[in-house]
């Protein structure tokens, strides 16, 4: 949304017939953004929610006022009928919080999950993997996870039997990067996934998709 023609770049993908998913952080959402956002029928629109405690997602997004922002934008979109997922990845810093926004998505009707994976920064670097969960930590989350959320529950037998049928692909396959998906930007490069963003497959501009 920092791009001035964000809405210009909605329009154009819903007149080729893409499906259209947005990650943003809806800090930036405005009445031209939305309307567009509305008339583009978006797939879907994915934001992260760290707490429902202001200190908190500030300290962890390290930006002041995000939260409100955020949580405004969000009512927004529902308030819109904008298909929306709200993520809320939990870390050392919310980890005694992340039910917070699980409850307040349910009380507005809205799709919630968490998510105790971290990742290191696509330059390489590891200093956030601080934040992660310790294994304890990870083990309460994944129980408290799968008694609250029947979705979870039936999202996780759905994966199960998924990777079941597709073990002849890759026995140790782990995700669909490179099997299913890619990542290119405008440049033409062509990556595995946003946080892998440092192996260049390929460039579009030189190679075709097929031979990428």
């Amino acid at each position: 949304m920092l791009h001035p023609r964000f809405p210009d770049f909605l329009r154009e993908a819903k007149e080729c017939d893409f499906s259209i998913n947005v990650l943003s952080n809806l800090t930036m959402l405005d009445d031209r953004i939305l309307a567009e956002m509305k008339a583009s029928r978006l797939s879907g629109v994915q934001v992260s929610l760290y707490s429902m405690r202001p200190e908190i997602h500030d300290g962890i997004t390290r930006l002041p006022g995000s939260f409100e922002r955020t949580k405004g934008a969000i009512l927004r979109l529902i308030e819109n009928d904008v298909p929306l997922q709200i993520s809320c990845p939990t870390m050392r810093q919310n980890r005694d919080c992340y039910v917070d926004v699980m409850r307040w998505a349910r009380e507005h009707k809205c799709r919630a999950m968490t998510d105790y994976v971290m990742m290191a920064r696509h330059d390489e670097s590891t200093d956030n993997l601080e934040n992660m969960l310790s294994l304890d930590d990870t083990e309460r989350l994944l129980k408290s996870v799968l008694a609250n959320d029947s979705e979870y529950r039936e999202e996780m037998r759905d994966a199960d039997l998924a990777a079941a049928d597709a073990r002849d692909v890759s026995d140790d396959a782990i995700c669909g990067v490179c099997i299913d998906s890619l990542c290119m930007v405008a440049s033409g490069e062509v990556y595995p996934c946003a946080g892998w963003q440092s192996y260049v497959c390929g460039n579009l501009r030189e190679t075709p998709l097929r031979g990428i």
